[in-house]
């Protein structure tokens, strides 16, 4: 291709392609998607996911599950450490360092896991480090887990010193 001599470029002759293009774009808009994916689609609409769905979720009646928690109540029997929400790796660390702290000089430690909605192996290893911790201070433990809850399940399936643990506050109480 170069300059014809009247000085202007000259063009290929128009040709047929030797194979067909793309099929055109489709037109903007969201891809087609399965009905589930449909109906759970857009919950958020457009807004970004952080405090605010907490609230909101607790407006609409829906259970908020929180990081976990400890409240220890020191009873004339023994200490109760009552345990709440999920015990992780982002919770246990500091729901450990506050049991431990609120027991001191206790003969006889009782941790509630009654309200525990989830426990993995951090938990697990939560529980292994406060008996130790309680035995060498000198003090009973006592592990309330009911049948129905989550930790319970953990800690059957991992055959988790079963010595320890009962289905009831009343149990771990008298004996």
């Amino acid at each position: 291709m170069g300059l014809g001599t009247d000085g202007l470029r000259r063009r290929r002759p128009a040709r047929d392609r030797p194979r067909q293009l793309a099929p055109a774009r489709r037109a903007r808009g969201s891809r087609p998607r399965a009905a589930a994916a449909r109906q759970a689609h857009g919950r958020h609409r457009g807004r970004a996911r952080g405090r605010d769905d907490r609230d909101d979720a607790q407006a609409r009646g829906r259970r908020v599950v929180s990081a976990g928690s400890v409240e220890v109540e020191a009873g004339s029997v023994a200490y109760v450490a009552r345990f709440e929400g999920e015990l992780d790796l982002a919770s246990v660390p500091a729901l450990q360092r506050e049991a431990l702290a609120a027991t001191v000089g206790a003969k006889r430690v009782v941790l509630d896991l009654s309200e525990v909605t989830w426990m993995d192996s951090t938990g697990l290893r939560m529980l292994d480090d406060l008996t130790r911790a309680f035995g060498a201070r000198g003090a009973q433990v006592r592990i309330v887990a009911p049948p129905d809850v989550p930790a319970r399940f953990t800690l059957d399936i991992s055959a988790w010193r079963p010595e320890l643990v009962v289905g009831r506050m009343s149990e771990a109480l008298d004996g």
